[in-house]
């Protein structure tokens, strides 16, 4: 296809001034209220994740936004880079690109340039420096899959850039997007000023806890991936999301990125972690099961964990010597993939769904005779939480997370069950569909 046909082909709304609404989804995660605070300041936004994440629909309801606000639709330009006909040098698609406009894009009001997929672009950072340093009215909104690589390249505009990751769904979010529009709200007021654990769970909360419970069980079973959302059948739902993470994010993102030579190995690993999910990771024996050296296994663990499939949490220690040092323990990104690639168990799909709620906040874990789930700093508070999901708990499931309590001062304590709520010499239980359901990541 040439240029003039393939950039009309991935804007239509030059014809038809909208977006359309299979693109531009009505349903918006709460990371879109913050990235439109972004598009006023004079910075290249850059939305980082893993694939089928709904990266792409963010970029779409952006644009959809932009139209709806009054600008012109020819001021929109969206590129995948991930097309394989789009291999056009940047400067021949802009100045392609101009001749649609009838204008040059240095004069006028802003023209907005969405790239799906930057780190498909060679030279993407210095490319887009180009522009940005003589000041022309673009605003650049960026997506990558490879953390990498946008790393990487955004190295040479530092400064310059406010970035954004977006995970699979967090149970609230899941929660949000299969509820009616009043119990959304509802959950939206609950989730408004909450500070767990220094604010219990609000009383209305209650008011939808069977509902949460049964929408609960499906998020660990489907997983936040959006895409898959709307399919029923769990073997489609299995196959596909088999063929976007092994075919697609190992044997063809990770591969080409990397150059990878063997990624069998590559496979394999991520295979072990999965069924070692929430466990803690010994390099060695691993390298010695697979007959590779630590460092292949090392270095295709950051390859996994820059594709966010994987999210490390280390031992909490009081040096960051020794916490470098000890083993760190390895934890899904999402349920799903457990469901699909394990069938791992309830006790730890949670824990891996309590992970990636607390990614932002880099998790550690505690182990010193006894042993706690997770740790996180706040100031010179630690919050101690300990995942035990199951019907009726027993006093030994209390004894762990109290003996390490009173080993740190300024600790609080939390138990995350299946059903069961208390308060007991400052522990607190709850059950993880209720405290997932309002603990929403916030900046």
């Amino acid at each position: 296809m040439h240029l003039p046909a393939l950039l009309a082909f991935h804007n239509p709304w030059w014809v038809t001034g909208r977006v359309p609404e299979s693109l531009a989804l009505p349903f918006r995660r709460p990371v879109w209220e913050r990235i439109l605070r972004y598009l006023h300041l004079n910075r290249v936004i850059v939305i980082k994740g893993p694939r089928r994440t709904g990266k792409s629909t963010l970029l779409f309801q952006l644009m959809e936004h932009l139209l709806q606000s009054g600008v012109p639709a020819a001021h929109l330009l969206y590129l995948p880079f991930d097309d394989p006909e789009l291999k056009h040098p940047f400067s021949e698609i802009l100045r392609e690109f101009e001749k649609q406009l009838g204008r040059e894009l240095s004069e006028g009001p802003p023209v907005y340039c969405f790239f799906d997929e930057i780190q498909h672009l060679e030279n993407w950072s210095i490319q887009l420096k180009k522009y940005l340093d003589k000041k022309w009215p673009l605003k650049f909104i960026l997506s990558g899959s490879s953390a990498s690589l946008i790393r990487k390249g955004a190295e040479s505009l530092v400064g310059r850039t406010v970035e954004e990751i977006l995970l699979p769904f967090s149970f609230h979010e899941f929660a949000l997007f299969h509820m009616e529009e009043a119990h959304r709200k509802l959950l939206r007021e609950c989730r408004e000023g909450f500070d767990f654990p220094y604010r219990n769970i609000p009383d209305r909360l209650h008011q939808m806890e069977r509902k949460l419970e049964i929408l609960f069980q499906r998020y660990l079973s489907t997983g936040g991936f959006p895409e898959l959302f709307g399919i029923g059948d769990p073997l489609l739902r299995r196959k596909l999301l088999q063929e976007d993470i092994l075919e697609k994010v190992i044997y063809r993102d990770l591969v080409l990125q990397y150059g990878i030579k063997k990624p069998e190995v590559l496979e394999k690993l991520f295979l072990y972690l999965v069924h070692q999910s929430a466990d803690i990771f010994n390099v060695s024996s691993l390298a010695n099961s697979l007959k590779v050296s630590r460092e292949v296994i090392t270095t295709y663990m950051r390859y996994l964990q820059e594709a966010y499939l994987i999210m490390e949490s280390r031992r909490f220690a009081p040096t960051v010597e020794s916490r470098v040092r000890a083993a760190p323990k390895i934890h899904i990104i999402d349920p799903g993939i457990l469901e699909v690639f394990a069938q791992s168990s309830m006790g730890k799909r949670v824990e891996s769904a309590v992970a990636r709620h607390l990614f932002h906040h880099q998790p550690e874990y505690y182990r010193n005779r006894q042993e706690v789930d997770f740790v996180v700093r706040r100031g010179k508070q630690l919050l101690l939480m300990e995942v035990k999901y199951r019907e009726q708990l027993r006093p030994a499931d209390l004894s762990g997370i109290k003996a390490v309590q009173a080993r740190l001062p300024h600790s609080q304590g939390v138990i995350i069950t299946r059903h069961q709520h208390f308060q007991e010499n400052g522990i607190t239980g709850i059950p993880a569909h209720l405290l997932l359901a309002v603990l929403e990541y916030t900046p």
